[in-house]
């Protein structure tokens, strides 16, 4: 379900993981007033990554998006400060990135 909300609602960007650029679809938004601090600033933005749309990318699948890969939202290259896994049950189902910058 959350593959065909992506595919018709996300909007593309590219993760550069070790030089190596991949190009998928993704969530993108930004943080509301009462979601900044606790290490979020204002204008940081917060990215939902798949792992089908990773794989779909050429994504290695031995590998995670992690901090200092970059990513370009709109044009603009970010900076991905965390990448933290969402799973259910014991499968990665999505990557919850903050990109900054």
């Amino acid at each position: 379900m959350l593959d065909r909300q992506i595919a018709a609602n996300g909007q593309t960007v590219t993760l550069k993981h070790n030089g190596v650029p991949y190009t998928m679809r993704a969530f993108v938004r930004g943080y509301t007033p009462r979601e900044i601090g606790n290490g979020i600033e204002q204008g940081d933005s917060k990215v939902v990554l798949l792992p089908t749309e990773l794989t779909a990318a050429g994504f290695p699948a031995d590998q995670v998006p992690e901090r200092l890969d970059t990513m370009v939202v709109s044009g603009r290259a970010r900076n991905v400060e965390y990448a933290n896994p969402v799973e259910l049950g014991d499968t990665v189902v999505r990557y919850d990135l903050l990109v900054r910058g």
